[in-house]
This record gives C-alpha cells, sequence and structure tokens, in this order.
C-alpha cells in the first residue's frame, strides 16, 4: 500500500510495484509531478530523504517498496534495473 504521508496518517491506497502506476498515484491522488530536478523531501511515511524529484519513483520502488529485478545470467537479485544492467555488463558478458 502507498504509505505517502498526508495530513495526520498514510494514504494506504493499494498500488502496484511498477514505475508507472506509481507515478500515476502520485500525480493524480497527491499531486506530485515527478520531472525536474527540483529537491524534495520523501513524504513515505517515515523517510525524510531529500532527492531530485525525478528520482522520486525510483527511490520509493527500491527503499520502500523492495521491488528487485534479477539477473537474466547468474539469477542475483538486484534493486534497480540500471544497475542490473551495469552488473550483466561486468560480471555476466
Amino acid at each position: 500500500p502507498c504509505a505517502w504521508e498526508v495530513p495526520s496518517s498514510s494514504c494506504r491506497v493499494h498500488v502496484t510495484g511498477d514505475r508507472k502506476s506509481l507515478r500515476t498515484h502520485l500525480n493524480e491522488v497527491h499531486g506530485f509531478v515527478s520531472t525536474g530536478r527540483q529537491s524534495v523531501r520523501c513524504k513515505w511515511d517515515g523517510c525524510g530523504r531529500t532527492l531530485q524529484k525525478e528520482n522520486m519513483v525510483r527511490h520509493i520502488l527500491s527503499h520502500h517498496m523492495h521491488v528487485k529485478v534479477r539477473c537474466d545470467s547468474c539469477g542475483k537479485e538486484l534493486c534497480r534495473r540500471d544497475v542490473q544492467t551495469t552488473h550483466a555488463k561486468k560480471f555476466c558478458p
């Protein structure tokens, strides 16, 4: 469930662990537009980390929703698709 802080509680609406649906939910329900390099505070319950707006969805998926990807070659579990690509190039050519 979404744990984006709203006045006096957390949202708690079910969101799937994919980039598009999370981005849409944050925009339509919370008015958060995830584009630009402006520094903002993560409003996920208990976080408060400051990061660029354009990285918020990636941050929530990897740090709060614990969405993982697997290396197709060795099966190692990695935190993000871009990390998987780098891993595959360096360690599983």
